[in-house]
Protein backbone atom coordinates (compact mmCIF):
# COMPACT_ATOMS: atom_id res chain seq x y z
CA UNK A 1 0.00 0.00 0.00
CA UNK A 2 1.49 3.32 -1.08
CA UNK A 3 0.80 6.29 1.15
CA UNK A 4 0.78 9.87 -0.04
CA UNK A 5 2.47 12.63 1.93
CA UNK A 6 -0.93 13.89 3.10
CA UNK A 7 -1.89 10.45 4.40
CA UNK A 8 1.42 10.19 6.26
CA UNK A 9 0.80 13.64 7.76
CA UNK A 10 -2.68 12.50 8.77
CA UNK A 11 -1.38 9.43 10.56
CA UNK A 12 1.37 11.48 12.25
CA UNK A 13 -1.24 13.95 13.50
CA UNK A 14 -3.30 11.01 14.80
CA UNK A 15 -0.33 9.76 16.83
CA UNK A 16 0.31 13.27 18.20
CA UNK A 17 -3.38 13.72 19.06
CA UNK A 18 -3.48 10.38 20.86
CA UNK A 19 -0.46 11.39 22.93
CA UNK A 20 -2.01 14.81 23.58
CA UNK A 21 -5.02 13.15 25.20
CA UNK A 22 -2.79 12.46 28.19
CA UNK A 23 -1.58 16.05 28.75
CA UNK A 24 -3.44 19.28 29.42
CA UNK A 25 -1.15 21.70 27.59
CA UNK A 26 -2.49 21.06 24.10
CA UNK A 27 -5.95 20.20 22.86
CA UNK A 28 -6.07 16.65 21.51
CA UNK A 29 -9.44 17.30 19.90
CA UNK A 30 -8.05 20.19 17.85
CA UNK A 31 -5.06 18.16 16.62
CA UNK A 32 -7.30 15.20 15.84
CA UNK A 33 -9.68 17.47 13.92
CA UNK A 34 -6.71 18.70 11.90
CA UNK A 35 -5.94 15.06 11.09
CA UNK A 36 -9.56 14.55 10.03
CA UNK A 37 -9.32 17.53 7.68
CA UNK A 38 -6.09 16.11 6.21
CA UNK A 39 -7.83 12.76 5.69
CA UNK A 40 -10.68 14.53 3.90
CA UNK A 41 -8.24 16.43 1.69
CA UNK A 42 -6.35 13.24 0.88
CA UNK A 43 -9.51 11.76 -0.58
CA UNK A 44 -10.48 9.27 2.12
CA UNK A 45 -13.95 8.13 1.06
CA UNK A 46 -15.17 7.55 4.62
CA UNK A 47 -14.65 11.20 5.63
CA UNK A 48 -17.39 13.38 4.22
CA UNK A 49 -18.63 16.88 4.81
CA UNK A 50 -21.17 15.74 7.40
CA UNK A 51 -18.44 14.18 9.51
CA UNK A 52 -16.33 17.32 9.24
CA UNK A 53 -19.23 19.45 10.45
CA UNK A 54 -20.17 17.06 13.27
CA UNK A 55 -16.64 16.72 14.60
CA UNK A 56 -16.00 20.44 14.09
CA UNK A 57 -18.91 21.24 16.39
CA UNK A 58 -17.74 18.63 18.92
CA UNK A 59 -14.23 20.12 18.85
CA UNK A 60 -15.63 23.63 19.33
CA UNK A 61 -17.62 22.43 22.36
CA UNK A 62 -14.52 20.84 23.88
CA UNK A 63 -12.48 24.01 23.31
CA UNK A 64 -15.23 26.19 24.79
CA UNK A 65 -15.51 23.98 27.87
CA UNK A 66 -11.76 24.03 28.27
CA UNK A 67 -11.77 27.83 28.12
CA UNK A 68 -14.63 28.08 30.62
CA UNK A 69 -13.01 25.65 33.08
CA UNK A 70 -9.90 27.75 33.45
CA UNK A 71 -7.06 26.31 35.52
CA UNK A 72 -6.81 22.57 36.03
CA UNK A 73 -4.23 22.74 38.80
CA UNK A 74 -6.35 20.97 41.43
CA UNK A 75 -6.51 17.61 39.71
CA UNK A 76 -3.90 14.92 39.26
CA UNK A 77 -2.33 13.67 36.07
CA UNK A 78 -3.55 10.20 36.92
CA UNK A 79 -7.15 11.34 36.42
CA UNK A 80 -6.44 12.31 32.84
CA UNK A 81 -4.39 9.15 32.25
CA UNK A 82 -7.14 6.83 33.47
CA UNK A 83 -9.94 8.50 31.51
CA UNK A 84 -7.89 9.01 28.33
CA UNK A 85 -6.53 5.48 28.49
CA UNK A 86 -10.00 4.06 28.94
CA UNK A 87 -11.36 6.19 26.09
CA UNK A 88 -8.54 5.14 23.75
CA UNK A 89 -8.96 1.45 24.50
CA UNK A 90 -12.74 1.76 24.14
CA UNK A 91 -12.46 3.59 20.81
CA UNK A 92 -10.17 1.00 19.30
CA UNK A 93 -12.31 -1.85 20.66
CA UNK A 94 -15.26 -0.12 19.01
CA UNK A 95 -13.34 -0.17 15.72
CA UNK A 96 -12.66 -3.88 16.11
CA UNK A 97 -16.29 -4.60 16.98
CA UNK A 98 -17.74 -2.54 14.14
CA UNK A 99 -15.79 0.09 12.17
CA UNK A 100 -18.59 2.66 12.30
CA UNK A 101 -18.65 6.06 13.97
CA UNK A 102 -21.39 5.01 16.37
CA UNK A 103 -19.46 2.00 17.65
CA UNK A 104 -16.31 4.08 18.07
CA UNK A 105 -18.10 6.83 20.01
CA UNK A 106 -19.96 4.35 22.21
CA UNK A 107 -16.80 2.35 22.91
CA UNK A 108 -14.88 5.49 23.73
CA UNK A 109 -17.59 6.79 26.07
CA UNK A 110 -17.84 3.46 27.90
CA UNK A 111 -14.05 3.33 28.17
CA UNK A 112 -13.86 6.86 29.59
CA UNK A 113 -16.57 6.02 32.14
CA UNK A 114 -14.78 2.84 33.20
CA UNK A 115 -11.46 4.71 33.34
CA UNK A 116 -13.00 7.35 35.60
CA UNK A 117 -14.47 4.63 37.81
CA UNK A 118 -11.06 2.96 38.03
CA UNK A 119 -9.46 6.27 38.99
CA UNK A 120 -12.05 6.74 41.73
CA UNK A 121 -10.96 3.39 43.19
CA UNK A 122 -7.30 4.40 43.53
CA UNK A 123 -6.07 5.55 46.95
CA UNK A 124 -5.25 9.03 45.63
CA UNK A 125 -8.49 9.50 43.73
CA UNK A 126 -11.60 11.16 45.09
CA UNK A 127 -14.25 8.71 46.22
CA UNK A 128 -17.39 9.98 44.54
CA UNK A 129 -20.63 8.14 44.01
CA UNK A 130 -21.20 7.35 40.30
CA UNK A 131 -24.65 8.96 40.33
CA UNK A 132 -23.53 12.18 42.03
CA UNK A 133 -23.17 15.64 40.52
CA UNK A 134 -19.41 15.91 41.35
CA UNK A 135 -18.76 12.62 39.52
CA UNK A 136 -20.73 13.84 36.50
CA UNK A 137 -18.74 17.11 36.52
CA UNK A 138 -15.49 15.14 36.77
CA UNK A 139 -16.51 12.85 33.93
CA UNK A 140 -17.45 15.79 31.69
CA UNK A 141 -14.25 17.68 32.48
CA UNK A 142 -11.91 14.74 31.92
CA UNK A 143 -13.91 12.30 29.82
CA UNK A 144 -15.53 14.46 27.15
CA UNK A 145 -12.25 15.80 25.69
CA UNK A 146 -10.82 12.28 25.74
CA UNK A 147 -13.90 10.81 24.04
CA UNK A 148 -13.87 13.43 21.28
CA UNK A 149 -10.11 13.20 20.72
CA UNK A 150 -9.86 9.41 20.69
CA UNK A 151 -13.00 8.99 18.59
CA UNK A 152 -11.68 11.34 15.91
CA UNK A 153 -8.30 9.58 15.97
CA UNK A 154 -9.87 6.13 15.57
CA UNK A 155 -12.25 7.22 12.81
CA UNK A 156 -9.48 9.03 10.92
CA UNK A 157 -7.05 6.14 11.25
CA UNK A 158 -9.61 3.68 9.90
CA UNK A 159 -10.49 6.04 7.04
CA UNK A 160 -6.87 6.42 5.95
CA UNK A 161 -5.98 2.75 6.27
CA UNK A 162 -8.97 1.50 4.25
Amino acid sequence: MDFTALQILTLALCVIALAACFVRRVSAALIAYGALICAHCSGAPAVGTRQLVFWGIATAIVLALRYLQGSDAGTRRAARAYTAGGAAVGAFLGVIFSPTSGAVILGSAIGAFLGAMAYMRTPGGPHLAPASRPFFDFLCAKGLPAVVGTSIVAITTVAVLQ
